[in-house]
C-alpha cells in the first residue's frame, strides 16, 4: 500500500510529573493483582445491557463522541456508573465488520481489574486478535486545531504469573484512533521481539503499513527497562498527518519516531454524525501466549499555541491597563501559557 506522507513541527513539552492510581508518582505505582476482587462488570449497569445492540461503535454513547470535548484526561475523571465503562470513560468497543458481534463479546469482566478507584485499565489476559479495545470518541474533524493522544503504559511489561517475561513476536498494547471498528485504525504500541521495540501500524479498510522502531531512536535505553513507557499520536487534523512519539521520562523528553502518517479525511469528517475514535489497543497475536497489561491514563490535548484562549480585563492599579488570557494548554494538558497585550485605547 502506498501512503502519503508529510512533515509535522514538533513542540517540546514542559517538564510534568505524571500521577496515576490515587495521585501516586509512576514510580510508585504497583502491579494490581492478579486476582480481581472487584470484578469488571460491576461497573456496568445492568439496563446498558438490555437497550445496546450490535453495530454500534459508541455503543455506551447516544451522542457519538459529538459531546465529548478536548482537552480531558481519563485516569482521574469520575463518572456516573451507568454513562460508560468501569467509570473510566469509554463507551465502546472495537469492532470487527461481521455485523453480528456486539460489543458485550469482545472483553471478558473476570479478566479485567479497572475502575475509578484505581485510576487503571489493567487487562490480565490479553488474547489474539483485537479483543478489549476499549475506546471512548472525542469532537473532532476538519477544523479542529491540532492536537495529541497519548497513554501511559506501566510495568511489569508482558507479565505472565505475575511477572514480567520476554516479549514475544505478535504481543503488543498501546494506544489507537480510527473509526472505531478493527479494520480501521493507526496504533501505537510496545510490541515484542527482544528487549522490546515500538510498533506503529496503519490500517485503511483492512490493509495493513506497519514500521517499527528500536532503541537507536531514542536515547539508546531499553524499553523494559523503563518505570514507564508514555506513547503519543500527535495529529494535524487538516491534513490528516499524525507523528508518533515516545517518552521514556514521564513526558519531560518527547522522541518524534521517523515521519508522520497520513490518516484517511473519513476519519475526521464533519458529517458522520460521530466522533474519532481514541482507546486501548492489545493482542497476543500468533505468540500462542497471553499476557497482562496496565494502561495509567489516556489522554486528548491541544498541541501548545494551537488555539486561542480569550482576552480578560486585569486591573494595573495606576499602571496603564493590560489585557491577560491563557493562550492554550501546553503539549500534556496541564501547564497553563500566559501573554498580556495593551487594553484598548477606550478602556481606562
Amino acid at each position: 500500500m502506498s501512503l502519503a506522507r508529510a512533515a509535522i513541527v514538533t513542540l517540546a513539552a514542559p517538564a510534568l510529573l505524571l500521577s496515576v492510581a490515587c495521585g501516586q508518582s509512576i514510580n510508585n505505582v504497583r502491579p494490581l493483582p492478579l486476582s480481581n476482587p472487584h470484578p469488571a462488570s460491576l461497573y456496568v449497569a445492568p439496563h446498558v445491557h438490555e437497550r445496546i445492540g450490535g453495530g454500534d461503535v459508541f455503543a455506551l454513547d447516544p451522542d457519538n463522541g459529538l459531546l465529548t470535548e478536548l482537552p480531558l484526561f481519563y485516569s482521574r475523571y469520575s463518572h456516573e456508573p451507568d454513562s460508560d465503562l468501569f467509570e473510566r470513560g469509554f463507551t465502546g468497543l472495537m469492532l470487527p465488520l461481521d455485523g453480528s458481534t456486539s460489543w458485550s463479546e469482545l472483553f471478558d469482566p473476570d479478566q479485567l481489574a479497572t475502575g475509578a478507584a484505581t485510576g487503571l485499565l489493567r487487562v490480565e489476559a490479553v488474547q489474539p486478535g483485537l479483543s478489549n479495545g476499549f475506546m471512548f470518541g472525542v469532537n473532532a474533524d476538519t477544523s479542529t486545531p491540532p492536537f495529541v493522544v497519548s497513554t501511559l503504559l506501566l510495568p511489569p511489561w508482558f507479565e505472565v504469573g505475575g511477572s514480567a517475561t520476554a516479549p514475544q513476536t505478535g504481543q503488543f498494547f498501546g494506544a489507537f484512533l480510527g473509526n472505531g471498528d478493527q479494520h480501521n485504525y493507526l496504533m501505537i504500541a510496545l510490541a515484542g521481539r527482544g528487549s522490546g521495540e515500538i510498533l506503529v501500524e496503519l490500517r485503511v479498510d483492512g490493509a495493513r503499513s506497519t514500521a517499527r522502531f528500536g532503541p537507536e531512536h531514542w536515547d539508546g535505553s531499553e524499553l523494559l527497562g523503563a518505570a514507564s513507557i508514555e506513547l503519543f499520536l500527535q495529529l494535524d487534523p487538516h491534513s490528516g498527518a499524525v507523528q508518533p512519539q515516545l517518552s521514556l521520562d514521564g513526558g519531560i523528553t518527547l522522541h518524534s519516531l521517523g515521519t508522520s502518517w497520513v490518516v484517511p479525511p473519513a476519519w475526521l469528517s464533519p458529517d458522520d454524525n460521530r466522533g474519532l475514535a481514541i482507546g486501548a489497543i492489545s493482542s497476543s497475536g500468533q505468540s500462542g501466549q497471553s499476557f497482562g497489561a496496565t494502561w495509567g491514563h489516556f489522554r486528548v490535548a491541544h498541541v501548545a499555541g494551537s488555539a486561542a484562549g480569550e482576552w480578560n480585563l486585569v486591573d494595573d492599579y495606576d499602571q496603564p491597563r493590560e489585557q491577560q488570557s491563557v493562550v492554550q494548554q501546553s503539549l500534556l494538558g496541564d501547564a497553563l501559557v500566559q501573554a498580556t497585550r495593551p487594553a484598548d485605547a477606550d478602556v481606562r
